[in-house]
């Protein structure tokens, strides 16, 4: 018998072998940590759009694909042994830039515009 379970970032968190309720079960598990798409975006989406046989460039500009890797970034703080440190960590995975390209298409149709720009996206983002 054999499971794959898929699961966001913080499902890695769960099936720690330091917790001890899934420890043996997490001990018996490959785990596979995918990364985030952060140079490969634009990658991405021309290759979602080709399976439905549209043309990416044609529906989205270029400015916009700078635009969703620099919105799926943040800064983190995070505090061990009493040193506070920060680090960019990046949320481009498929699932957040699906649902911020899907809303800024939306937003594309809904005011005649014929591409997805750098500004829909950052409007997208605020929603």
């Amino acid at each position: 018998l054999g499971i794959i379970l898929i699961g966001q970032t913080e499902l890695e968190g769960k099936l720690s072998e330091r917790n001890a309720a899934v420890r043996e079960m997490v001990s018996r598990c490959a785990v596979v940590h995918v990364s985030a798409l952060d140079n490969h975006v634009a990658a991405y989406l021309r290759h979602k759009f080709e399976r439905v046989g549209l043309d990416s460039n044609a529906l989205i500009a270029p400015e916009a694909i700078e635009e969703i890797t620099s919105r799926l970034r943040h800064t983190v703080t995070e505090t061990w042994g009493g040193k506070r440190t920060q680090r960019e960590q990046s949320l481009c995975y498929p699932l957040a830039i699906n649902n911020l390209v899907t809303r800024a298409m939306n937003e594309a149709v809904k005011i005649g515009a014929p591409k997805v720009t750098g500004g829909l996206i950052a409007a997208a983002v605020k929603w």
